[in-house]
């Protein structure tokens, strides 16, 4: 048996100020994906990503806000596309 959670704060005083770091909660979510929803390869393409892109938010000597650090996970190339284009109801 197992259990996961992913990592999470309340950082009330960062809210909408792109400066918190939605790593830890990308790597969770990877894993999550791989172990149980058969994504093979979910974690190591974040990590790649990650590396690849060279970005960071500011609290790891980055200078990257967390909308900057998303959109170079998804705008990494070989991720996957969205299995649907138009936005749900």
């Amino acid at each position: 048996m197992t259990g996961n959670q992913v990592v999470h704060s309340s950082a009330d005083d960062l809210e909408g100020l792109g400066r918190v770091d939605p790593v830890a909660t990308v790597r969770a979510a990877a894993a999550i994906a791989q172990w149980y929803g058969g994504c093979e390869g979910a974690v190591g393409q974040v990590e790649r990503a990650l590396a690849e892109r060279g970005v960071g938010t500011p609290d790891v000597g980055g200078r990257h806000s967390t909308g900057e650090m998303v959109d170079a996970l998804l705008e990494t190339p070989g991720s996957p596309k969205p299995l649907r284009d138009d936005p749900p109801p």
